[in-house]
């Protein structure tokens, strides 16, 4: 063999280890690409489905307090053998309040009335009531 086949030798083996190696960085450019657009709608998706269920629980949350109805004012006077107690079982909505004390908690204050204060026959007072109808 002589230097001319020799050089021509090696510059084919180079120019092909340089083009396979050209390909191979193609093909890595390709693939962080690739990679790029798969995180970046995967996040798209992900971000999107969480909208979707921040905007559902709220709407659910929404229709609950709609549908819980109206809060209105009535004046009863008080009857004889009559507490807090037996207003508040005709009158309390056990949905708006947690018990039975911050039914009589919340007549009081709307009445100025201190805590265990005695209710006297004849005595008028304004109650919280709920009702589903709008009046």
């Amino acid at each position: 063999m002589d230097i001319r086949a020799m050089r021509k030798n090696s510059m084919t083996e180079n120019y092909g280890r340089t083009r396979e190696l050209g390909r191979c960085r193609r093909v890595q450019s390709l693939s962080r690409v690739r990679l790029h657009k798969c995180l970046t709608w995967s996040l798209t998706l992900a971000v999107i489905f969480c909208m979707i269920l921040v905007c559902a629980v709220l709407y659910g949350s929404i229709r609950v307090q709609a549908n819980t109805g109206y809060k209105y004012y009535t004046c009863i006077t008080v009857e004889e053998g009559e507490t807090f107690w037996s207003i508040a079982s005709r009158y309390m909505d056990p949905e708006h309040y947690e018990d039975v004390e911050s039914y009589i908690a919340e007549v009081e204050n709307i009445n100025h009335l201190d805590a265990y204060e005695t209710l006297l026959t004849g005595q008028r007072l304004i109650i919280p009531y709920y009702s589903a109808e709008y009046q």
